[in-house]
């Protein structure tokens, strides 16, 4: 196989993995497999815990949804790492500041600057509007380059699973 790399989950891919009913729970699954198949590692940080921790105020379905997507972390061996709580913040507001995204989509930021700190090659998530966007990660690298971090590349579950049967498998 190739070199490892490192893929961090946007909250919203994890919570396809773990929902049945979500329309992209198999396209979703499919991927962790073939992520887990080409023996890259699987990575969250504390923005997502953030977002799952919402859950818990959505009463009884909110804290079903929760326990599955916590399932999910040692079915597909998810790893959470020790994030930087303050350099996380710090990035993330460099990135606000420099019009990445604005405030209403800081969690966004949040999750880029994890990633980002992470070390992780790959942010993957299904929003293709303020994640999985090439403007978006241009003007993310810009800063990350400017802070001398490294660049990150976020794509979709699709796209990744492309670029891993391309590339890897």
């Amino acid at each position: 196989m190739g070199e490892e790399k490192l893929v961090y989950l946007d909250g919203n891919v994890l919570l396809a993995a773990s929902t049945l009913e979500d329309k992209l729970h198999d396209e979703t699954v499919e991927f962790l497999q073939l992520v887990q198949q080409a023996d890259w590692k699987l990575i969250i940080g504390t923005p997502i815990l953030l977002e799952l921790e919402q859950l818990l105020y959505l009463g009884d379905m909110g804290w079903f949804r929760l326990r599955h997507a916590l399932a999910a972390l040692p079915k597909y061996d998810i790893r959470i790492v020790e994030d930087d709580h303050k350099a996380v913040l710090e990035l993330a507001r460099q990135y606000l500041e420099e019009k990445v995204l604005s405030q209403r989509y800081f969690a966004n930021l949040l999750v880029f600057a994890s990633a980002t700190l992470a070390k992780a090659d790959y942010l993957v998530s299904w929003d293709s509007r303020r994640v999985a966007n090439k403007s978006v990660v241009n003007a993310v690298n810009r800063v990350n380059v400017n802070r001398k971090l490294p660049e990150i590349e976020a794509v979709t579950p699709k796209r990744l699973a492309q670029i891993i049967k391309e590339e890897v498998l």
